[in-house]
């Protein structure tokens, strides 16, 4: 059986000019062609949908539990810019957990402002000193820490003197804690202690990070 045809034209992307089956000249850009009549058909009844791709929802970061702050005095450096870099790598792997924020403080009126207005609304704030409780390792600092949260509410303020250390009449009314009896520049203190937060919730997880 035959089926009866028509003629349509049929956009190509050939650019030569030629001639079509009834012998006349074709045009730039198409060609004419015979077609069966069934599919003409098919084609004046059947809709095309435009295809609609919807945008993926973007991924939610889940709120942090915890927020710590780490108050230094001091100011950010050039010279030692591998130590920033090392502790915002530390603070961004935190992020899913805990919040922490470590910013220079200018000098130790401001550090002592700061520290106060954060103990105003509840947050557990300790200094960092040679002379205070020295947890045995980074398992019982682990311990120790996510204890601290919990009296605080979720928040803690860790305090960091400069070069001099901090001033005498802030160091007797607050808690202090030890990172070991080495003695190491404010800004390195800073980083190992942005660093044992990290370790502390590698401990707590479970993970291979910390090794006895």
């Amino acid at each position: 059986m035959v089926c009866p045809t028509t003629k349509i034209p049929v956009t190509t992307d050939t650019r030569s000019r030629g001639t079509n089956v009834d012998g006349g000249e074709l045009g730039y850009g198409s060609v004419d062609a015979f077609v069966p009549q069934p599919f003409v058909q098919g084609l004046k009844t059947r809709s095309i949908r435009p295809v609609v791709r919807h945008r993926s929802a973007p991924k939610r970061i889940p709120r942090a539990m915890f927020h710590v702050r780490v108050l230094t005095v001091g100011r950010r450096t050039v010279k030692e810019q591998w130590a920033e870099d090392a502790t915002d790598e530390y603070i961004l792997r935190l992020r899913p957990v805990m919040e922490v924020e470590a910013p220079w403080i200018r000098n130790d009126d401001a550090l002592i402002s700061q520290a106060d207005a954060d103990a105003s609304r509840g947050a557990v704030v300790v200094a960092l000193d040679e002379t205070g409780h020295q947890p045995r390792n980074s398992t019982a600092f682990s311990s120790w820490l996510y204890r601290q949260l919990e009296n605080g509410g979720s928040r803690m303020t860790f305090v960091v003197g400069g070069a001099d250390g901090l001033p005498p009449s802030f160091r007797k009314r607050v808690p202090l804690i030890s990172l070991g009896n080495l003695t190491v520049t404010h800004k390195m203190a800073r980083l190992i202690l942005v660093e044992q937060l990290y370790r502390a919730w590698q401990i707590r997880k479970g993970t291979a990070y910390h090794r006895e």
